[in-house]
């Protein structure tokens, strides 16, 4: 899937629930833009490579895998917190929430 031409090395696009933004990885980095494809910011540039990209129902929050750990990260205030009593995520799994 070609998210923008002038974005490369894209993959695991995930579009939020409301339909308003999609979230990807690009460079290992998590990324979000508008669904219209405006606005790409990229969101945390400092950890390393991330993947398993999934939002959560209320589309405030991005679930992401790295090094088998999880993270949220909010929308709202652009924080990211290690989930810390997750398990050990296999980073081809495929990430749901649930409340």
């Amino acid at each position: 899937m070609r998210i923008d031409p002038n974005l490369s090395n894209v993959s695991a696009p995930s579009v939020s629930l409301d339909g308003t933004n999609i979230a990807f990885i690009r460079n290992g980095k998590v990324w979000a833009m508008n669904i219209d494809g405006s606005n790409p910011v990229q969101l945390f540039s400092s950890l390393g490579e991330f993947n398993n990209l999934t939002w959560s129902p209320d589309s405030k929050f991005i679930a992401a895998v790295r090094k088998s750990k999880l993270y949220n990260i909010s929308l709202e205030t652009l924080e990211m917190h290690e989930i810390e009593k997750s398990h050990l995520v296999d980073e081809e799994s495929t990430l749901t929430w649930s409340y």
